[in-house]
């Protein structure tokens, strides 16, 4: 059965695709990975960016014997699958992508991290910040200020 990697967006978690995994499987073997940070998984020292996520995907591979993979991205994991496409071409069969931002400048990322205050958002947008706390833990504090950190570098390179 041919394998279908589903990665989830910037603050997102693979449970995003909960929902489709029954259908798809008759279909495929489905993959679908947390990158590190997100849900229980622990927040590097050194920060996240795509090419960390990309190396993590990269590992997961070949962990798990994949190859020949399809890869479905939503957000931020779509720029990671167009990135391991590149990284390795000859294990990546397709890719789809969904929400993917491919326009980016510092000025912008500078904008959209503003948006990713924590404070801000437990006392805005409080059902969020629940959704949150229950897909990451309490480190979905953290986590924020890093993808706004990963989003300011891909401002600063892709330029």
């Amino acid at each position: 059965m041919p394998n279908l990697i589903l990665l989830h967006g910037a603050l997102g978690h693979n449970d995003i695709f909960t929902p489709y995994v029954e259908e798809l499987s008759r279909y495929f073997s489905i993959h679908t990975p947390l990158f590190s940070g997100h849900g229980d998984t622990e927040l590097p020292e050194s920060g996240i960016t795509i090419e960390k996520y990309t190396q993590e995907l990269a590992v997961y591979c070949e962990k798990h014997n994949l190859t020949d993979v399809s890869i479905f991205g939503h957000s931020m994991g779509g720029y990671v699958a167009l990135c391991y496409a590149m990284k390795v071409p000859d294990n990546v069969k397709s890719v789809i992508t969904l929400g993917t931002k491919f326009d980016w400048s510092e000025e912008q990322a500078r904008k959209e991290a503003k948006m990713l205050n924590p404070e801000v958002i437990t006392e805005k947008v409080p059902q969020y910040a629940q959704l949150l706390e229950s897909q990451h833990g309490p480190q979905w504090k953290e986590l924020l200020p890093a993808i706004a950190e990963l989003m300011i570098d891909l401002g600063k390179t892709l330029l």
